[in-house]
């Protein structure tokens, strides 16, 4: 009887993970438009991609959404979206123009990731 427990346990723990790799955010790319950063997403292995503002993604997902290193990253832009939010935006056109094309740039070129 025992081994029967032991396979139901292995069974649903590999189940819960199943589902649990599911959930999980892929983060596929950052981009700015219409005043503000959008996220290109995924779900697991899902190759439906969604769009959507990294503030409604902030507040809608959290840290259980992410793996340790899409939560890194989501972090790295969130904090981007904030300075620009908070302090660029305020600022002259070339340099708001300077700021997304540093974050741009910081994005494509993967620093950190």
């Amino acid at each position: 009887m025992s081994s029967i427990n032991a396979f139901k346990s292995s069974l649903d723990y590999a189940l819960s993970n199943l589902f649990a790799s599911k959930m999980k955010i892929f983060i596929e790319q950052m981009v700015f438009m219409d005043g503000t950063f959008w996220l290109r997403f995924r779900f697991g292995s899902s190759m439906k991609i969604h769009k959507e503002r990294i503030e409604v993604v902030h507040e809608q997902y959290g840290a259980p959404f992410f793996n340790e290193i899409q939560w890194a990253k989501f972090n790295q832009y969130l904090s981007f979206y904030k300075t620009y939010q908070n302090f660029i935006k305020f600022q002259c056109p070339e340099s708001q123009a300077n700021f997304i094309e540093f974050v741009m740039k910081e994005v494509q070129d993967g620093h950190g990731f």
